[in-house]
């Protein structure tokens, strides 16, 4: 033990137990047992040397509380976590505390009495301070580079934030929840920030200040409902995740068309959420602008004619994209009521819904017959869809592929394909329900197609073209003409072969 490298080992035993009894955290959790002075100096008598300190929901006289704090910025504490109730928090002991690197009020402590005093915290690296009614300003801060995360979640008073003097470093900010906040003037000098939240500030109205935020990784604008020009968004190249839920669409729209994917995406899912109220007034603007895509795929396809699916280049060019974008946010107008289909169709969408279904792209050609075979379940609609040659699109998409081959199991090409023949003959089902409609279908050689999809589609597909004939069948010529083409024995064969698909 006593050679040169025992006495080595044990003085680096000795520094490594001395720094984890300083950085151990003391809890005072007995929620039944109101702390005195004397209790309290018992505890700092046994765990003098420790640094960081974690109270929860601990009650305390009020002597004991002001020894407490008298304690806890004398001693050289390096952080304090509050947690539980607490009436008020008097922070006047911090004038001594000048090894204090974190402060965390908790979140259930709605009164903090001299505040000011944290700005003699030079080291200051982390302060939480949520849910504060008192806090309206952040004029306390301490000033230097030591700040890194800082949130103010909750704190519904604070009007105005002042961070030019101390952000240089600073890498987390979370203000939602501050409903007062008006102004984000001072993020312009926090350059160096990689994660932000602003959910719920519904009195900002203008971003701009993020411009300059190159090193932004995440930012959250949940609820910005004030916020009406996102164009500010396009310069943070750095973004890997954003959040846009409930911001005016009339602001996320022109994101849709965005080269940044993960904005236009995102904008697009908030669209696709968003109340049909706010969709409404958009769709003239969003009719635009699928159209403007559509004349240019149309101008693709001369060029690749020859290709039953356009090639990887064509399908993620960005004109692709914006029209993907544009018929997800119309499939969910169109999902949300059957009146909505009229507004659709008064909007002009219907021929250019069915001119996406000729585009050389299944994705593309999925989504247009879902939505026309949604627009299909509103009986007023039918005859609008019909009228636009909608039936001859319909029963192409249902010949169009054979899903059957093995290949077409493990490629997205043949599962969209799938999906595309599943709602093309959902939509045929719907439409044969008009009597008036029955013979066009006929006419555009659908039983033929309807019998194939019968003998080689999957369940779903085949359910649906079955539906079709059971409905065309109800007109006693049109019967005649279904049992003459051949379709009795293959849905003899289909009872026999497939029970799960008969007994539905």
């Amino acid at each position: 033990f006593l050679t040169p490298n025992g006495l080595l080992n044990f003085a680096l035993t000795c520094k490594r137990i001395c720094s984890a009894l300083e950085n151990f955290h003391l809890r005072l959790d007995r929620q039944d047992f109101v702390f005195t002075k004397t209790d309290f100096q018992n505890h700092h008598r046994s765990n003098n040397r420790l640094t960081r300190w974690r109270i929860s929901g601990a009650k305390f006289s009020a002597c004991a509380k002001s020894y407490m704090w008298d304690i806890l910025y004398k001693q050289g504490v390096k952080s304090v976590i509050l947690c539980g109730t607490w009436e008020s928090v008097d922070l006047s002991p911090a004038v001594d505390c000048k090894e204090l690197e974190a402060f965390d009020s908790g979140t259930a402590c709605h009164k903090i009495q001299n505040i000011s005093h944290l700005r003699h915290c030079g080291k200051l690296a982390h302060l939480y301070l949520r849910n504060c009614d008192t806090l309206s300003d952040t004029s306390f801060l301490p000033s230097g580079n030591t700040l890194e995360k800082l949130s103010f979640y909750l704190c519904k008073s604070l009007r105005n934030i002042s961070l030019r003097h101390c952000c240089s470093n600073l890498r987390v900010l979370d203000l939602g929840g501050c409903v007062s906040l008006r102004s984000i003037e001072d993020l312009r000098f926090a350059s160096r920030l990689e994660k932000v939240s602003l959910a719920d500030c519904t009195s900002l109205t203008d971003i701009e200040p993020l411009r300059g935020l190159s090193f932004l990784l995440f930012l959250d604008l949940t609820g910005c409902s004030g916020v009406e020009n996102f164009s500010v968004l396009e310069n943070l190249t750095s973004l890997v995740r954003i959040t846009l839920k409930m911001c005016k669409g009339s602001g996320l729209l022109p994101l849709i068309t965005s080269e940044n994917e993960i904005l236009s995406e995102e904008s697009t899912n908030s669209l696709v959420q968003s109340q049909l109220w706010t969709m409404v007034p958009l769709l003239p603007t969003l009719r635009e602008i699928a159209s403007e895509s559509v004349h240019f795929e149309t101008s693709a396809r001369k060029q690749y004619s020859h290709f039953e699916t356009p090639p990887i280049k064509l399908y993620s060019s960005k004109n692709m994209l914006i029209l993907l974008n544009s018929l997800k946010i119309i499939a969910s107008v169109a999902q949300r009521d059957t009146e909505n289909n009229t507004i659709l169709i008064r909007n002009g969408f219907l021929p250019m819904v069915l001119h996406c279904i000729g585009l050389p792209c299944w994705k593309i050609r999925e989504i247009a017959t879902e939505i026309l075979s949604i627009m299909a379940h509103n009986r007023s609609s039918v005859g609008a869809i019909v009228e636009h040659g909608a039936i001859e699109k319909l029963v192409g998409m249902v010949v169009s592929i054979d899903t059957s081959m093995p290949a077409a199991r493990i490629n997205t090409t043949f599962r969209e394909a799938e999906r595309t023949q599943e709602y093309a003959a959902a939509a045929l089902l719907l439409i044969a329900l008009e009597e008036s409609q029955r013979q066009k279908i006929v006419e555009a050689s659908g039983i033929e197609a309807l019998i194939e999809l019968l003998k080689k589609g999957n369940d779903k597909a085949s359910v649906e073209a079955a539906g079709a004939l059971w409905n065309l069948g109800a007109t006693l010529e049109i019967g005649q003409t279904i049992v003459k083409t051949g379709a009795v024995p293959i849905l003899i064969e289909t009872l026999k072969t497939r029970p799960l698909l008969a007994k539905v």
